[in-house]
């Protein structure tokens, strides 16, 4: 099919004409309905809400209040209806009310807060808007209109970092703009990305968090990733001051319709938008800080020894690189609306400087969302965002560049002018000289058409679109000594990623009732997406003297290419049944077709069914149960190969005298299939005292099935890499609860308490009798498990210690923690909010490399302090030393941490409304400020390979995530 796009003129007529005939019935029917106005306010404290939902039931017709807790609701007919509220936080109200043909009805509501969730309306993965306690799987709800309040910060995935059961949101390394380990309920595949898919307002988004410039990312030409493993992340992006809400959905069960790759889980963000007869709103804050790593390098023995140079110099303590990095974040926004239009526009702009220098991230976000309501049936909404992010990234994580890393695993008695950390590979003055940038421009955005020719029959489409285009530079100046990176004479490193992702989403519904009091709601629809990712990659090598910094300046030149592209096409249909609005009956069918997919095998199914019987209002229930909810629900995911490990391909490689030729490289499989996974869940939501205790549990298991392996060719078959199988199982099983207890609700005093566990078992349960080598994956292990040879004995040869290992790998334990707990506080004392956040994590290793080879290099406290005060070596030093160079320790990620601590002072209106300035609040916050371990290292959670990697086990050289503190101002006017 092709369109024809008209010629401007022609388009502004029909703009205009179909504008005309659309508002002339309108206004005909608007001057026959009526207006409700009302406020919505907190029982308690008084203090009027802001987003709450307020909608007709029966009709279309809703709205939200604005700060001040004000809405109105036009073209209402006249008669008699009911009013009802809801926010999450809060127990939902109803009001009946009778509507006076051009007239204004006015009414108030004053919500109870509520400790349970049952009545949050929720869209992702539900078949439309349903409220939450219609669903029979379990799915979390971030609101971030409450949480901004409580701690300010500048990107997503903290934002996340223990706010849902089953979530893990970890930082894990690296200094400004670095990437986030973000992963729902454990491992489920062998080798393919584990982070969730990310939707924002129902586009499908660029999730990538690891480093791209790496030997397997375009064409093989660098040495290495730019900055080392950790990478920067795509989801900082996205300014968390336009977030309303996230909605995560945790699993196969809950994610059914979002098909082939959504065995990870899905989470959706929504934005910001404008309010329907609403004077401009203006949210304006500012927030000041900095950032600084805690202080517990482990070198700080070092200053207590001499250089053995002629220069005799005084090592240098890697502590003492630590620095206060300054931060400054701005936002403003402005939200408002007519009759018949809605807007929300915001600005803001971050600029944040690493403890660890140069390092620093500065961040300009624009967002647009606009609604326009053309008649009664037709909703039409526009969102779109622009970023430009710019991120100095830090050399750190398996790096030989690394910055920290060269400070902390030097030798102080080997300290020199030069190298006064006694830096074994390069000095860290030559490495501030080398200058990395990510600097990447995004727009994200879509167009959504509600159309609603009855009250029961409803349709959506939305089409949009994600860009990211991202250029990665490095460049190691003429004059500085890089050998251990391999680089003479200077380097410069150029690579560029174009990223795009087309998706279109079709929704239709349509509610019936039916006889003996069972209603019907069928949804039907599809959705399909087109993600195409180009990567190009130059290096320079060799420059001919300083002052030169490009690539075609180098007198060595390479590049490398590189392009994917998935498609992925899917119908849904799903029915749920509802008997008195008691007991809900869930029966849905996705049906996918995607390009990685084999030749040979077509479509794949995931059905799903769920049950949520709601036990409220039985007369044989206690009445301090104020409501009661059993779920259970079984579905099916899945997740796509890699777009080309279906193909046959070939690489060219020079033979004799540059003679250029062709070699076999993957074998391709035609009856490659997708992995998919599926989950039974089951699991309980209830309120207690009129719901001011709430309590959640929830059980799972759920199996992979068809895990994609590499299987390698026989050497006489010429093929070079590996070819992608089908074969074994991957098992997940784990449990989350949750307490939520409103211990204090008074006018001027209030106490809300909140526990979140969580723990996952995971193992691999079948191979197909397929023999792998090495330990990553072995069958009743957890994938990934951490395996290591033991030291087995000791003895004294000639004088000196001699450690011997075992010849046997031993098990050790899971790389991701198999219990998880937070506990959450928030007390109100009139205009002061103290919150704090807590987090444990258990049951995870790492293979904690850091450790021992910094003993081998010579430094580290653990080896220096049995040092003499000389510097010379005693028997417990060698024994130490030798201990470290035959074994790699392995330590536990068990920690306590302080995650979040603030305290917030609404300043009275009088000192602020009489000057203009609106309402205000100040707030004091820290973030990641204290943990305590057993770990031997600097922070348990680093990783070096990036957010959405594997490679969970290992923080080789990598960079602790700083402490934050911050002071936020916010107006609101």
């Amino acid at each position: 099919m092709s369109w024809m796009i008209p010629r401007p003129a022609f388009r502004s007529y029909l703009a205009v004409a179909l504008t005309a005939s659309s508002l002339c019935p309108a206004v005909a029917l608007y001057a026959q309905a009526g207006m409700v106005a009302g406020v919505v306010s907190d029982a308690q404290s008084r203090a009027q809400l802001e987003a709450v939902r307020v909608q007709v039931l029966n009709s279309t017709i809703s709205g939200t209040t604005d700060y001040r807790g004000h809405f109105l609701l036009r073209g209402v007919p006249p008669g008699a209806h009911t009013i009802r509220v809801s926010r999450i936080g809060y127990r939902p109200a109803s009001k009946s009310i009778t509507v006076i043909a051009a007239d204004s009805t006015r009414i108030t509501f004053e919500l109870a807060p509520s400790a349970v969730e049952l009545s949050a309306v929720v869209t992702t993965g539900t078949g439309g808007a349903v409220e939450k306690q219609r669903i029979g799987s379990s799915m979390g709800v971030v609101d971030f209109t409450a949480l901004r309040d409580q701690v300010p910060v500048g990107d997503l995935g903290s934002s996340l970092a223990s706010k849902v059961t089953g979530l893990r949101s970890q930082s894990i390394g690296g200094g400004a703009g670095a990437s986030k380990d973000l992963r729902i309920r454990g491992v489920a595949s062998f080798g393919l990305d584990q982070r969730p898919v990310i939707y924002i307002d129902g586009v499908r988004t660029d999730k990538q968090a690891t480093e791209w410039t790496g030997t397997t990312g375009a064409g093989g030409v660098a040495c290495c990733s730019f900055a080392g493993g950790t990478s920067t992340d795509r989801l900082n992006d996205l300014n968390p001051d336009d977030i309303e809400r996230v909605e995560v959905l945790k699993g196969a069960a809950a994610a059914t319709l979002y098909g082939s790759d959504a065995t990870n889980g899905v989470i959706q963000i929504f934005t910001k938008h404008g309010k329907n007869d609403s004077a401009p709103a203006w949210n304006v804050s500012y927030t000041t800080g900095f950032d600084r790593l805690r202080d517990n390098l482990p070198t700080k023995l070092y200053p207590k020894f001499k250089g053995t140079g002629a220069d005799n110099v005084q090592p240098r303590d890697a502590n003492s690189l630590i620095e206060s990095g300054i931060y400054s974040n701005v936002d403003a926004s402005v939200q408002g609306g007519g009759l018949r239009n809605t807007y929300f526009l915001s600005t803001g702009y971050l600029d944040n400087e690493g403890s660890i220098q140069p390092n620093w991230e500065r961040r300009s976000n624009l967002r647009l969302n606009l609604s326009f309501l053309p008649s009664d049936k037709w909703t039409i909404e526009a969102r779109s965002m622009f970023t430009r992010n710019r991120v100095a990234e830090l050399q750190s994580g398996n790096n030989w560049a690394t910055l920290l890393g060269n400070a902390m695993n030097g030798d102080p008695r080997t300290a020199t002018a030069l190298r006064p950390f006694g830096e074994a590979w390069i000095s860290v003055a030559d490495i501030k000289q080398i200058q990395t940038f990510s600097d990447a421009n995004r727009w994200t955005g879509g167009v959504t058409l509600n159309f609603a020719p009855r009250a029961d029959f409803t349709h959506k489409l939305t089409v949009g679109l994600d860009a990211t285009n991202e250029e990665k530079s490095r460049f190691f100046p003429y004059l500085g000594d890089y050998g251990a990176a391999g680089v003479t004479s200077g380097q410069k490193n150029e690579g560029y990623r174009n990223y795009s992702n087309v998706t279109v989403d079709y929704l239709g519904q349509w509610h019936a009732k039916l006889p003996f009091d069972v209603a019907s709601d069928f949804s039907f629809g599809g959705q399909g997406y087109w993600e195409n990712s180009r990567l190009n990659l130059a290096v320079g090598n060799v420059f001919a003297g300083p002052g030169v910094n490009t690539v075609g300046s180098a007198s060595v030149r390479s590049g490398g290419e590189g392009f994917s592209e998935a498609i992925n096409l899917g119908g849904l249909a799903q029915e749920r049944f509802s008997y008195r609005d008691q007991l809900f009956v869930t029966l849905g069918l996705r049906i996918d077709g995607n390009s990685a997919f084999g030749e040979n095998y077509g479509f794949n199914k995931y059905p799903k069914a769920d049950v949520s019987w709601i036990l409220t209002g039985y007369q044989s229930l206690p009445k301090w149960v104020s409501s009661l909810k059993l779920r259970s629900a079984i579905g099916k995911a899945g997740k796509a190969p890699g777009a080309f490990d279906k193909f046959t391909t070939f690489a060219a490689r020079s033979v004799y005298t540059g003679t250029p030729g062709v070699v076999p490289d993957n074998p391709g499989n035609q009856d490659l299939k997708p992995e998919t996974t599926t989950e039974v869940e089951g699991g309980v939501e209830s309120g207690f005292f009129s719901d001011r205790l709430g309590i959640e549990g929830s059980i799972y298991k759920s199996i992979t099935r068809d895990a994609i392996v590499s299987k390698f060719n026989a050497p006489s078959a010429g093929f070079q890499s590996a070819k992608s199988i089908n074969v074994g199982a991957i098992e997940n099983r784990g449990w989350e609860a949750s307490v939520n207890f409103l211990a204090i609700a008074e006018a001027n005093y209030d106490w809300t308490t909140t526990l979140r566990l969580d723990g996952n078992h995971n193992a691999v349960v079948d191979l197909g009798g397929l023999v792998l080598g090495g330990n990553d994956v072995r069958l009743g292990y957890p994938v990934r498990g951490v395996w290591e040879r033991p030291p087995v004995g000791f003895s004294i040869v000639d004088g000196k210690p001699v450690t011997t290992r075992s010849g046997t790998f031993v098990y050790y334990g899971a790389p991701l923690p198999t219990f998880n707990a937070s506990w959450s506080n928030t007390i109100r004392a009139g205009r002061f909010t103290l919150y704090g956040n807590f987090s444990l994590e258990r049951g995870a290793v790492f293979s904690n490399s850091d450790r021992p080879y910094r003993v081998r290099q010579g430094g580290s406290d653990e080896y220096l302090k049995w040092l003499n005060p000389d510097g010379s070596s005693t028997f417990k030093a060698d024994s130490v030393k030798q201990f470290m160079s035959i074994i790699n320790t392995i330590d536990a990620r068990d920690n306590v941490r302080l995650r979040e601590l603030s305290l917030t002072f609404a300043v009275p209106d009088g000192w602020t409304i009489r000057r203009g300035l609106g309402r205000m609040t100040i707030t004091a916050s820290g973030q990641n400020l204290m943990w305590w371990d057993h770990c031997n290292c600097v922070d348990p959670n680093m990783n070096w390979a990036g957010g959405d990697s594997f490679n969970v086990a290992n923080g080789f050289l990598a960079q602790p995530s700083p402490r934050q503190f911050r002071m936020t101002i916010r107006s609101r006017f």
